[in-house]
């Protein structure tokens, strides 16, 4: 081999080399990236399990809150409804009082016409009461506590101890709870 041929052999070598390492610097460069990449991802991917979970929350809060919210707005409802019904008791018992002492009085055919207006009347005022989950107390043997306020104690020789001898006024119950408890007179 002559020395022309020699330094061409030696160039190629040296070219060689240097598209080695210009590969294995691309190589390095290259894992680099890849290894900047799947970190980026891994990052990625734990900030979106983040959202996730923070979004499971926020539902679940969320949930709660309109649960809450209706049962708020069905309390007050309530509420109102038992407010305007213990005022509307008063009008009830006023009505039964006339038409009880009305039916005492020598009946003329006024006073008839006039007991049904009074009596038809009296039947809307108990089912509108019916409407509303609203009931009579119409447990009037027994004294209890929880259902009846004694006004008067009274010694009877026809009744038990405990006994309720009269309804002075009339109790009432609003779905299953005591509106106004009836006002009675119990034996001693």
């Amino acid at each position: 081999m002559n020395e022309k041929e020699l330094d061409n052999v030696e160039q190629e070598v040296c070219n060689i080399e240097e598209s080695e390492v210009s590969m294995e610097t691309k190589k390095d460069s290259t894992e680099e990236k890849v290894n900047q990449y799947e970190q980026q991802l891994v990052e990625c991917r734990t900030e979106v399990e983040a959202w996730k979970k923070k979004l499971v929350h926020v539902s679940a809060d969320f949930e709660n809150f309109k649960k809450r919210v209706n049962k708020e707005k069905s309390l007050w409802i309530q509420a109102g409804q038992k407010e305007l019904i213990t005022d509307l008791l008063a009008i009830v018992g006023d009505f039964d009082r006339a038409v009880q002492e009305h039916q005492k009085k020598e009946r003329t055919p006024q006073l008839d016409a006039w007991l049904t207006g009074f009596e038809m009347i009296n039947k809307s005022l108990y089912k509108f009461l019916k409407k509303y989950e609203v009931e009579e107390i119409t447990e009037l043997v027994s004294f209890d506590p929880t259902l009846h306020e004694a006004l008067v104690h009274i010694e009877s020789a026809q009744h038990e101890s405990g006994q309720i001898i009269e309804v002075m006024q009339k109790g009432f119950t609003f779905k299953g709870e005591v509106l106004r408890p009836a006002k009675v007179s119990v034996a001693k």
